[in-house]
């Protein structure tokens, strides 16, 4: 068993960074989408503005979506780098 984990961290050590910079990429931007809808949110609220509000629920929409493809992209990553 040990000797199967050790394969797996070197298969996975192994693979260049260029493999895993979209994914970066693309949590540095879900990050700063929700840090922007987050300011929005707040803005709504303190403002009372409500088409802001209906914008950010609509964002949060497009925030699940990235969430959910960036999920499946770390799981495609993981299970490209898990020992045959």
């Amino acid at each position: 068993m040990a000797s199967q984990a050790s394969r797996y961290v070197s298969k996975l050590s192994r693979r260049s960074d260029a493999d895993l910079e979209p994914i970066l990429h693309r949590t540095l931007a879900l990050g700063s989408l929700i840090e922007k809808q987050l300011g929005n949110a707040l803005s709504a609220l303190t403002n009372g503005n409500t088409e802001l509000a209906k914008r950010v629920v609509r964002g949060e929409q497009v925030i699940s979506r990235m969430e959910t493809l960036l999920y499946e992209e770390c799981l495609q990553a993981l299970v490209m780098g898990a020992p045959a």
